[in-house]
């Protein structure tokens, strides 16, 4: 009997917590759509990535197609960074307030930017040489005599400057 009453309690304090119905999260969501094209030219700007940000996370991302255009259905209204990349290079960065289907069309610069594919070399083939050492004119040694007048100094070995050259000539 202890234990219907329990029971019968425990059902009776459940009664009065409100119940919320499992409703799915319904957010605006926007189309986005536009072109890229070049500056320079004016001549669409093929296969450029397009990514929408939040914050450093991808919310939205497409290709542009062979003429430039891109399309994103349903992205949720909000801010973001609209990033436009092409082979891995950044072309365009923008800060953006999406609240209604939007329709952009950016103009990039491409012509900023060269890629060039450079010859493997391999260091360890590739001994530097210095042009003074080649002449055997390289100083290499602290107590090398050519060193000797150029800053007195007098823990270095060698002859001491005569008078008359350590000071400064200010008559002239």
């Amino acid at each position: 009997m202890k234990n219907h009453r329990i029971i019968i309690t425990v059902v009776a304090l459940l009664a009065f917590i409100p119940v919320r119905a499992q409703q799915p999260e319904y957010q605006d969501t926007v189309a986005v759509y536009g072109a890229i094209s070049n500056h320079s030219t004016g001549k669409p700007e093929p296969y450029c990535t397009i990514q929408f940000l939040d914050q450093d996370r991808l919310v939205a991302g497409t290709l542009c197609d062979e003429e430039g255009f891109f399309q994103v259905d349903a992205l949720p209204t909000g801010s973001y960074t609209l990033k436009v990349m092409l082979s891995g290079l950044t072309l365009y960065k923008q800060d953006l307030l999406i609240d209604e289907t939007a329709n952009l069309n950016i103009s990039v610069i491409t012509d900023s930017v060269t890629i060039r594919m450079l010859p493997e070399i391999h260091v360890a083939d590739a001994v530097p040489t210095h042009q003074l050492q080649e002449q055997e004119l390289l100083i290499t040694s602290p107590r090398d005599p050519r060193l000797w007048h150029f800053n007195y100094r007098w823990w270095v070995p060698g002859p001491k400057p005569a008078p008359h050259e350590a000071r400064l000539d200010l008559s002239r």
